[in-house]
Formats: C-alpha cells, structure tokens, sequence
C-alpha cells in the first residue's frame, strides 16, 4: 500500500451522466447498489471513467499494487474494478462521487487466470475490497505521503508500518495496520509475489554493483549507474504505468530508491 493519485477532476461523461440524472445520486444508500448498475449501462461514461482512474493510478490497484493492464496497456480482464473507497451504501451521495471512486483489482477472486498472483486459490487469499467490503478504510491510500512510505515490504513479502513516518504523516500506526488487516494485503497470495519480485530486483542490483565494482568507473558513474536502474524499475513505462506491486521493487532497492525519487516525484504527483 503506498501513495495513490486521486482524479484531478471528475471525467467529463461521468459530469454529463450526473447531470442528466440528478435523481441517481441523490438515491438512498440502499439503492446505491442500482444506481451503480444503471450508470455503467452508460458504456461509454464506464469506460472513460476506466481509463481516467488508471491513468491516475498508473496501471496500478489503489490497494494491493497489483497491475491491472497488460504490456499493451489494456486493462486485464477479470481483475479491474471501480471502487468505491467509501461504501456507497454507507451514505446516500456516495455512489457516483468522482471523488469516492478508485480503481481495484478483483482481489484474486476468479480462478481461471495464469497468473497465480491473480488466481483464486481459496477464500483465505481474497484481497483489497472483495475483503473490506463495506467496511470504513481507516486511511485511504490517496491521501499517504509518496516519500518516507509508512509501508514497507519486508524480505520475506510481509508488509510492515514504520511507526517513525506514520507519526511524521500524522497518521495512526494502528490506522494503517487496520487497513492491511482489512484488505488482508498479507495474504499468501500476494506476500509470496512480493517476496518473488523483492528478491529479483535484489539479485539485479547486487549484479549491479559488482559490475560497477569490476569497472574502473569514476563516483560520478558508479552513481549515474545506479540511477539508471533505479529509474529502469520505478519510473513508469511509455504509457505511464508502473510495474506491478511496485513498493516491492522499491524496498528491494532501498536507500537509492528514496534517493531517486526525491528527484523524481513530480512523475508520481
């Protein structure tokens, strides 16, 4: 879990959508289920509001990090839904606020992908709102800070809250553990790909530096060496998406991942 962009504004069919049915959001909680349903019979206002959310997000789940599109750029079928980051039961107005909605995946639900980081394995290795439900999110990814990340993935792919950012954001420790608890983000399924990719990027830098070591390379080489793998794992593609669970290549590299990208925040903001 790690800092999420919101939309910058509303996306202009979902406008005209509210604005030629003022009724729909204004429906009580218990019918924001229908009122949902019957916005995404506007295909088209669906799909622009898809495709504003993952140009926001870069390519990526709000939650788990999980990348929902393909090399192409696609969205990846059966694993991209819009959420509601606050339920839209909870409270009538809530379902077709642009402000409330985010891009998830399908929390490793369906059991017919390749990928078994995306392949239901059992009830146990669901994730992110397929879990929370219509639970409260003690703290929403959007509003975490990019730098000093109150999450980091450990060695072994668990996730871990660094009490000393959390205090520095003003945010409760006990907060965003809550919110790992409620999207079970420690789940084997997606600990395990953590841990896969974490010792990946590890294995790749270390490589690295012994390269460099091998290479009579002045500091300010050694250094623009390093930047550049750096850039090569965390900065977003052509298309402007990440790489999947992507705070896990930023663990793996550690300290010259936050070097990086206190120079490069604009690309992430």
């Amino acid at each position: 879990m790690k800092h999420v962009r919101a939309l910058a504004a509303q996306p202009p069919l979902l406008r005209e959508y509210n604005t030629n049915h003022p009724d729909e959001a204004l429906r009580p909680a218990d019918e924001a289920a229908a009122a949902w349903e019957a916005f995404k019979a506007d295909r088209a206002a669906h799909a622009q509001l898809l495709d504003h959310l993952t140009r926001a997000q870069q390519g990526l789940c709000i939650y788990c990090e999980q990348r929902l599109v393909n090399a192409a750029g696609t969205l990846v079928p059966m694993d991209c839904q819009v959420e509601h980051v606050l339920p839209k039961s909870g409270a009538a107005g809530r379902v077709l606020d642009w402000q409330n909605l985010a891009l998830a995946c399908c929390g490793g639900t369906w059991p017919h992908h390749d990928d078994p980081s995306r392949r239901y394995q059992s009830k146990q290795n669901t994730s992110c709102g397929q879990t929370k439900d219509a639970s409260v999110l003690p703290c929403d990814p959007r509003n975490l800070p990019l730098l000093d990340p109150l999450v980091q993935v450990a060695m072994d792919g668990t996730l871990e809250v660094d009490a000393a950012c959390c205090t520095a954001a003003a945010v409760q420790q006990a907060d965003v553990l809550r919110a790992i608890e409620l999207l079970n983000l420690d789940c084997e399924r997606l600990r395990k790909t953590r841990q896969d990719i974490g010792d990946d990027v590890r294995t790749a830098f270390v490589s690295l530096l012994l390269q460099i070591q091998a290479i009579p390379l002045t500091p300010l080489e050694q250094r623009h060496a390093i930047e550049l793998f750096v850039a090569g794992r965390l900065q977003p593609d052509v298309r402007g998406n990440l790489l999947r669970f992507w705070s896990a290549e930023r663990s793996g590299i550690g300290a010259p991942a936050e070097s990086w990208l206190e120079t490069s925040q604009a690309l992430f903001v």
